[in-house]
C-alpha cells in the first residue's frame, strides 16, 4: 500500500512539474503584453475612476495567474511601477474622498455642539424653533460620512435635540390652539 501511494505520489508529482513548465511556456509571450498594457494604462488619463480601479485589479489578476509567488523579477517590478502609476489619480480621488467625509463628520459634530448649546439656552421660543430649524437644514445638507461613523452621530445628533424638538412642538401646539381660539 505505501509503495503504491509512493508511485501514484512520484506521479502527481511529475505532472506538476510538467504543468509548471508549460504555465512558464504559456505566460513567457503573455507578460510582455500585460507589462504593455499596464504602461499604457499608466500614460493614459482615467475616464471613470471606478473603470480604472476595475481596469487595475483585472492586470493585477492576469499578471498573478502567470508568475509564481515571490516573482521579484525586473519585469514584475516594471509591471508593478506602472499599475503604481496608472493607480495614482484614484488614490488622489479617494483621498479627496475620504477628506470631505472627514469635513462633513466635523460639520456634523458642531451642529451637534451647538444643538447642545440651544436646547441649554434661555431665548425665546420663537428664536429657538427659526434656529433649530436652521440647524435641521444644515443637519440634512451636511455631506456623506460612512454608515459606521453616522449611526452614533446620528444617535448624539437625536440626544441632543429631543430637548428642542420637544419645546418647538409644544410651541407649535400653543400656536395651534390660540389660532383655533381666534377662530372661534
Amino acid at each position: 500500500e505505501q509503495h503504491r501511494l509512493r508511485r501514484r505520489f512520484d506521479d502527481v508529482q511529475l505532472q506538476v512539474e510538467r504543468l509548471e513548465g508549460w504555465q512558464s511556456y504559456l505566460a513567457a509571450p503573455r507578460k510582455p503584453e500585460l507589462l504593455l498594457q499596464a504602461q499604457t494604462l499608466a500614460e493614459t488619463a482615467p475616464d471613470s475612476i471606478k473603470k480604472r480601479a476595475k481596469q487595475i485589479k483585472v492586470l493585477r489578476e492576469q499578471w498573478q495567474s502567470l508568475t509564481q509567488p515571490g516573482d521579484n523579477s525586473e519585469e514584475a517590478a516594471q509591471f508593478d511601477a506602472a499599475l503604481e502609476r496608472a493607480f495614482a489619480p484614484c488614490r488622489a480621488h479617494y483621498a479627496k474622498q475620504e477628506e470631505a467625509r472627514e469635513s462633513a463628520r466635523q460639520d456634523r459634530l458642531r451642529l451637534i455642539e451647538e444643538a447642545k448649546q440651544l436646547s441649554d439656552s434661555q431665548d425665546d421660543v420663537a428664536a429657538t424653533a427659526r434656529r433649530y430649524e436652521q440647524l435641521k437644514q444644515a443637519w440634512r445638507n451636511a455631506g456623506q460620512v460612512e454608515k459606521s461613523v453616522y449611526e452614533p452621530l446620528r444617535q448624539a445628533w437625536t440626544d441632543a435635540t429631543s430637548g428642542i424638538n420637544e419645546q418647538v412642538l409644544h410651541w407649535h401646539q400653543q400656536n395651534r390652539e390660540q389660532k383655533q381660539a381666534l377662530i372661534d
